[in-house]
């Protein structure tokens, strides 16, 4: 029980707040990322992410509802609980040579920039990594000729062998220079 952690804010009712759409996305090669850095104030807050020389982050259409994230706890035996990431994204314009064959095999890292609200007025942009620890990896990748357009639906998360995620907020200014640097 060495483990437990105490809570350290009150849980407040705000029927007005929440995010209001992923408003852009970010695609990382997780064994591209060279570092990462976090807030000594806040050890949920990154401060820093490196990427290998010459490596790229990509950016993801994020048109209505074709990028979901969502996190759900994970219970741990023997370890801390921590959170399975999981990212469903709709590929409307993949090419199965760059995307879809690739990413049967890989370990990814979702970035995302939502506008975030608080009461009746917004309070500006805010930062979400996914898989940041040790990546997400296929859970499904699925095409119909008949349903939703014949796109791929591509489902990653957090692989089962592993402790999990932590839930983490990542500096805006950090964003938009990765999404500056993007490729897309």
């Amino acid at each position: 029980m060495a483990c437990l952690t105490k809570i350290q804010s009150a849980i407040t009712y705000d029927c007005d707040g929440g995010n209001t759409g992923i408003l852009s996305a970010l695609l990382i090669n997780k064994e591209d990322i060279a570092s990462i850095t976090f807030s000594s104030a806040n050890a949920s807050r990154v401060t820093g992410l490196t990427l290998k020389e010459g490596a790229s982050a990509y950016k993801i259409d994020t048109v209505k509802r074709t990028l979901v994230t969502t996190e759900a706890l994970k219970v741990n035996e023997g370890a801390p609980n921590a959170f399975t990431h999981t990212v469903t994204i709709t590929a409307t314009s993949a090419s199965l040579r760059d995307l879809i064959n690739p990413v049967a095999n890989s370990r990814l890292v979702i970035i995302t920039k939502a506008l975030r609200s608080v009461g009746s007025a917004l309070a500006g942009d805010e930062a979400r990594p996914f898989g940041l620890y040790y990546g997400m990896s296929a859970t499904g990748v699925d095409r119909s000729s008949h349903d939703n357009g014949a796109w791929y639906t591509i489902t990653l998360a957090t692989p089962e062998r592993v402790i999990g995620e932590d839930s983490l907020l990542m500096d805006i200014e950090l964003y938009d220079a990765l999404y500056a640097g993007a490729v897309g």
